[in-house]
């Protein structure tokens, strides 16, 4: 009898403790400072330095729409593609595009654009692990008004135009982080799918029997003291994985 009554009285003592460390766990809890003062944040306003080396300048903003769920757009103006010059060596249109080299082409101003629903995975106001699906769409613009001739020299052709297009579909998984006063980074990766689009000029130059004849492919021939510019266009994909760093203005 001695011994049951130790026992029910260890048995009643431990269930006295853990409820009541239970119940003081409970109501011991309370958010911090920090916690309930943190801003509702719900515009955001940034810029991405890396993209002077790819000759893109977008303004972008970001939204939020409900709970987790951010929408970020972007629009800006395109130039001289640095990076794509190195990449390609000078190759504008790409291997397999037979364009014509001659031209003496400058980088003319174009324009981008991008829409990326988002989503944050535990934090929100722009903080924390995101995902989203982004579209995006750069258009460069070149212009040439000498061609080298080499039968004739450099010769005025007044303004050709081209231009190559750049479309992405990427999946992207981001960090944003708020480092207070809002400002904010937000650091991404993603892979997904490019097509490039060209639309460059055709002047090729022969010699037919003496009399400079120049044909334009894939038009007639003209005489030689006079051109005429045609166009291609060359579609091509690819896989493509990309990377980027933005910096902004949250409020």
């Amino acid at each position: 009898m001695k011994q049951l009554i130790i026992i029910l009285t260890v048995f009643v003592v431990f269930i006295h403790n853990a409820f009541s460390q239970k119940i003081t766990v409970y109501d011991s809890y309370v958010p911090s400072q920090k916690e309930t003062e943190k801003p509702k944040l719900r515009n955001f306003f940034a810029i991405n330095p890396l993209g002077l080396f790819v000759g893109d300048y977008p303004l972008y903003y970001e939204r939020n729409i409900a709970g987790p769920f951010n929408i970020m757009v972007s629009g800006g103006v395109t130039s001289k593609n640095s990076l794509y010059d190195i990449m390609q060596n000078g190759d504008l249109f790409g291997v397999n595009s037979n364009y014509d080299n001659n031209f003496n082409r400058s980088a003319d101003m174009g324009y981008s654009y991008m829409i990326q629903p988002k989503i944050y995975l535990r934090e929100r106001y722009f903080n924390g692990i995101y995902l989203g699906m982004e579209y995006r769409f750069r258009h460069y613009n070149y212009e040439s008004t000498t061609y080298d001739d080499p039968n004739y020299g450099t010769v005025s052709v007044g303004n050709v135009k081209e231009y190559r297009e750049v479309a992405d579909i990427k999946f992207n998984c981001g960090w944003a982080y708020n480092m207070g006063s809002g400002v904010t980074i937000d650091f991404y990766v993603g892979v997904g799918t490019r097509t490039n689009r060209y639309h460059y000029a055709e002047y090729n130059t022969v010699n037919n029997n003496g009399s400079g004849t120049i044909f334009i492919n894939p038009t007639q021939p003209t005489s030689s003291n006079s051109y005429q510019i045609d166009y291609a266009t060359l579609t091509k994909g690819t896989v493509t994985l990309g990377t980027g760093f933005r910096i902004g203005y949250a409020f």
